[in-house]
């Protein structure tokens, strides 16, 4: 499978194999280096951290507003946010990335969402998964992995974008929350959802290891980007900009302190996932293409079940207008 750009697969070309040492690595046999399969193998894993303090902090909140569930019991933990019932919510991160997957677990997942009445869910299988033979376990469980999968894109902490002069970024505290969670329901378009948003895109602010940023524009919040830090890793996500404010570069003053904060914590990479290819630009401006995901998409697990909200996450670093998955890359 090649894109016209010739960007995949993706983990053939030079650029998407570069060492985060800086050095040429052997290849290991999936075509990725040593290190990098490493590094790879960690920031799975931190997307699991920062996906699980997310649903946390939400079923935290007081009522659980979107009866939010985890189950830790095996390998990788199970979310779901039973009163959204939504893939890009209920996600299976790092699946056979740790250990190798196995049809038990497999089962394991099914029955976990069937038991709290989630028909949506999505089990993301990486390059570096094993078995060999997971997708065709996921395939034969009527899974289905049609459409473009999720970008994963990372970055060394050193040479942040330039910050634009005329911007100022500021840290976000609980007494932004209220002007945070709009600004992410504007630009998420989650004003349609039939259950608020609100807890999600507000839960994590003033959170440990989270910080939350904003560009003012007259004292009213019109961009935010937030940092969770941890295992020596960055991870940026939950952007987002007012549409009558795109285009003045403000995620890029916002990433660009991110940078320097996580830095001043002691990461040395920062990672982030879109829905697109990476462009030209975000290669230029020190991103890397690790690899694409497989998003493996649930069929209805019971018929009877009450259809989907027609719902998006807005987890993704870099999103602008579109929800869900991010319309753009890194920058």
């Amino acid at each position: 499978m090649a894109d016209s750009d010739g960007m995949r697969p993706l983990l053939r070309t030079r650029q998407l194999g570069a060492d985060p040492e800086g050095r040429d690595s052997p290849r290991g046999g999936d075509g990725m280096a040593p290190e990098l399969t490493e590094l790879a193998q960690r920031m799975e894993d931190h997307e699991v951290a920062v996906w699980m303090q997310c649903v946390d902090a939400v079923s935290a909140l007081p009522g659980n507003p979107l009866d939010a569930v985890i189950d830790r019991s095996g390998h990788r933990p199970l979310v779901a946010l039973r009163a959204v019932d939504r893939g890009d919510f209920n996600r299976v991160i790092g699946l056979g990335v740790r250990t190798r997957a196995d049809p038990g677990e497999i089962d394991a997942i099914f029955s976990f969402y069937e038991k709290h009445g989630q028909q949506e869910f999505w089990i993301e299988v990486t390059p570096i998964s094993r078995p060999a033979q997971l997708t065709d376990w996921l395939a034969s469980r009527g899974l289905a992995c049609d459409g473009p999968g999720t970008y994963k894109m990372w970055r060394r902490v050193e040479d942040p974008p330039e910050m634009p002069s005329d911007i100022e970024v500021r840290r976000l505290g609980p007494e932004d929350s209220e002007a945070l969670v709009a600004i992410n329901i504007t630009a998420w378009g989650a004003w349609s959802m039939p259950v608020s948003m609100a807890a999600w895109f507000g839960a994590t602010v003033g959170a440990p290891g989270v910080q939350h940023y904003g560009v003012f524009e007259e004292d009213r919040l019109v961009a935010t980007g937030a940092l969770f830090v941890g295992d020596g890793l960055g991870w940026l996500g939950f952007d987002a900009t007012h549409p009558r404010h795109q285009g003045r570069k403000l995620r890029q003053a916002i990433s660009s302190v991110r940078m320097e904060d996580a830095a001043a914590q002691g990461c040395r990479f920062i990672h982030a996932e879109t829905s697109v290819a990476p462009s030209r630009r975000a290669m230029a401006d020190g991103w890397h293409l690790l690899y694409e995901k497989q998003n493996f998409a649930s069929v209805r697990v019971r018929a009877e079940t009450a259809a989907p909200h027609r719902v998006s996450a807005g987890r993704h670093a870099a999103a602008e207008t579109t929800p869900g998955h991010s319309s753009s890359t890194p920058c």
